[in-house]
């Protein structure tokens, strides 16, 4: 009876055995499919974001050398046509020269925004020291602490940069604090950075935004680059500590 049973049983799946069969290649084609999409959307992520940063570069290059050598000329011209002038002008122009220096180290500073130098040259932990150096102001400091002397890949130095400058904005527009550190690690395979900060007021409001998917084009930036990344970040409190933290795998290539 039991034979009858299993045999009744087995003569029922039989013809189920090529829809199965199917549903299993379609879902296998689907995730295919989907991988090559995630991967497609990476590149063109990457893309976009390595157009954008070529045209920063360009725009912060020709800045540099235009109003490099029109400052040079002008400041000489005006030494130049002050050595013959009364006291009175030469005190106005002395005054003009000043407002002119101090209009070169702003676009300096511009410049320096647009595309950090200490990058250009390869100098991962440099442009990191500049960047805290530049945020930081009177009412706010950003100190910073490496444990690590290995940089990220050249492919993703730029984006851990630019995370971190946004995240830093972020701090400032949207949190009351006059202190943000930054510890950068290595614990192989992770790389880490922690950006803690603890503000006078709650920052529940800027954390409520990022977990219900702000429209904020700031965080929208910062998750496209951890997409490029493949890294993780998460946001916690310890404390009255908020600790946000970007991570991903990085294996150092073998000499």
């Amino acid at each position: 009876m039991s034979d009858l049973g299993d045999f009744i049983i087995i003569k029922l799946l039989i013809p189920l055995i090529p829809a199965v069969v199917l549903l299993i290649v379609s879902a296998l084609y689907s995730w295919i499919l989907f991988k090559r999409y995630r991967q497609a959307l990476k590149r063109l992520y990457q893309m976009n974001f390595n157009s954008l940063e070529m045209e920063r570069k360009r725009i912060a290059n020709d800045l540099h050398d235009v109003m490099g050598s029109k400052i040079i000329r002008l400041n000489k011209t005006l030494h130049m046509t002050a050595e013959t002038a009364d006291p009175q002008t030469k005190e106005s122009l002395d005054h003009l020269q000043d407002q002119i220096t101090e209009l070169y180290n702003e676009t300096r500073h511009t410049i320096e925004f647009l595309y950090p130098k200490s990058l250009v040259h390869g100098d991962w932990q440099r442009s990191i020291e500049d960047l805290a150096s530049e945020m930081s102001s009177q009412n706010f400091v950003v100190t910073l602490e490496f444990y690590t002397r290995i940089s990220p890949p050249e492919s993703i130095c730029l984006h851990l940069y630019r995370l971190i400058q946004e995240k830093l904005n972020n701090i400032i527009k949207y949190v009351d604090t006059s202190q943000v550190h930054i510890d950068i690690s290595y614990d192989k395979p992770k790389y880490s950075v922690h950006i803690i900060y603890k503000g006078k007021k709650s920052p529940s409001g800027w954390l409520t935004q990022w977990v219900n998917h702000s429209k904020g084009r700031g965080l929208h930036i910062i998750k496209d680059r951890l997409t490029i990344m493949n890294a993780v970040n998460s946001i916690t409190e310890e404390d009255g500590n908020i600790i946000d933290e970007i991570h991903f795998t990085y294996e150092i290539p073998s000499p």
